[in-house]
């Protein structure tokens, strides 16, 4: 890497403490754009590392020893902090179970459910001919993706799905697990709606069928959060 006291031309937008360094995550001029990690000890002096991969950072965090990057272009990853990688498509969410993650999303009208161990080499094992996948929970045995037209369910950490919720004119944007239930969020030919699941996504109760869109469905400290936009004055709602 490059040492070289911080400077113009340097952006930082977010970064983590693994207990030994700081690992800033922003731009560089030095090596023209984004995907630049910066290092240091002290928070004072910082190393330039040589850039491995494009990414403009929204969030960074590091899990099982894992360091991730996510962003404009997705999602990188690094065993050591120093050295990133693109998973090499399109994913839109993310789980990660026992012994494994699993990812969803899609390219173009086709969509993706897979998974792996060691979040460098993914493999696709989806049914044939499914749609948009958008979101993924777990928990603890069960993953369920829902995505446009229905809800999948794994009971093997992503290696086989069936298909257990269908419905044409429903789509699935997120979802989360807690307190003994799925809740997801998203819209259908009479709106958007809010619902939860008890028996692994076989069957849905609506909660809720206030005029909001929900981008994010999350369970933090025993409660459950929705966020999104007011589809009559576009106001963010939570």
């Amino acid at each position: 890497g490059t040492s070289r006291p911080w400077g113009l031309g340097d952006q930082i937008f977010n970064g983590v403490w693994d207990g030994t360094s700081y690992h800033f995550y922003g731009s560089s001029s030095y090596y023209s754009g984004y995907g630049s990690t910066f290092t240091s000890t002290d928070g004072v002096n910082f190393t330039l590392i040589p850039k491995t991969a494009y990414i403009v950072p929204q969030e960074s965090t590091i899990i099982n020893g894992i360091y991730f990057i996510c962003g404009n272009e997705g999602i990188v990853s690094s065993a050591d902090g120093l050295v990133y990688k693109h998973s090499g498509t399109s994913f839109t969410d993310m789980v990660k179970t026992a012994n494994k993650y699993v990812a969803v999303g899609g390219i173009s009208s086709d969509g993706l459910l897979c998974n792996t161990a060691d979040f460098t080499n993914w493999t696709s094992r989806g049914p044939a001919n499914i749609r948009e996948v958008y979101t993924v929970a777990y928990d603890g045995s069960t993953v369920l993706a829902g995505g446009y037209t229905g809800i999948y369910s794994s009971s093997d950490e992503g290696d086989s799905w069936t298909k257990v919720f269908h419905d044409a004119n429903e789509t699935t944007i997120a979802m989360t697990y807690g307190a003994g239930r799925f809740v997801a969020a998203g819209y259908n030919n009479d709106g958007p709606f809010l619902r939860y699941s008890t028996n692994s996504g076989v069957s849905w109760t609506t909660a809720n069928t206030l005029n909001n869109y929900y981008n994010k469905v999350r369970y933090v400290n025993n409660r459950f959060f929705a966020l999104g936009s007011n589809g009559d004055e576009y106001e963010g709602r939570i």
